[in-house]
């Protein structure tokens, strides 16, 4: 048997996590893992992307931030003068998103609900990661081969660096419980906070 999952698992956040002041234009807390088989990974999704990003800007260097391309910032501000170009980046972008063979677990926190509820606030990250490790250990269990996790990777940058430490935490206690295999912890901090990194958090399996 390999030391190894058959699943890579990358996951990211949208909104902000604190409770104390709520934007009430975006009060939740999203948290999204995709599962998805390496084979299919490496054989398929990597070189579906390349491909693509070659198509539009002749090389592979670009990475696809959806902040980015919602404000035609950076690379993707050709999508503002180029009509042509721009329908055939979404229509390509969401063939790649509709045709990847992965699973997606997704957590949305209502924060003034989760506030209003519990009078021991819960940070709406640890609840995110907690239902969603819980749901990628469910789908881990129905696969042939028995579920465990090797490495758990946590990416935070230097001023929300405490995430680090409840990526780790929650996902230790979900998966003991679950009594996965063996399990080690990475945390990696960005110097400064950037919304291009080229890695994405993530939480392998």
């Amino acid at each position: 048997m390999s030391d190894f999952s058959e699943f890579v698992v990358y996951a990211d956040e949208s909104g902000d996590h604190g409770l104390v002041a709520i934007d009430p234009q975006y009060p939740v807390f999203a948290l999204v893992f995709c599962a998805m088989r390496k084979t299919d990974y490496i054989a398929g999704i990597v070189p579906g992307v390349q491909s693509f990003k070659f198509g539009v800007w002749g090389h592979d260097a670009v990475v696809l931030h959806e902040h980015d391309i919602r404000k035609s910032k950076g690379p993707f501000a050709v999508l503002l003068t180029d009509r042509e170009l721009r329908e055939r980046f979404y229509e390509g972008l969401n063939r790649l998103v509709e045709a990847a063979p992965m699973k997606i677990f997704a957590a949305v926190i209502d924060k003034s609900g989760l506030r209003a509820r519990y009078a021991d606030t819960r940070n709406p990250y640890r609840v995110a990661l907690r239902f969603c490790m819980e749901q990628l250990h469910a789908m881990l269990s129905g696969e042939d081969s028995p579920p465990f996790v090797k490495r758990v990777l946590a990416r935070a940058s230097m001023r929300a660096g405490h995430l680090a430490w409840l990526v780790r935490h929650a996902a230790w206690a979900c998966l003991a419980r679950a009594g996965l295999k063996t399990v080690w912890f990475s945390s990696i901090a960005q110097a400064t906070p950037s919304r291009r990194s080229a890695t994405p958090r993530s939480a392998r399996a």
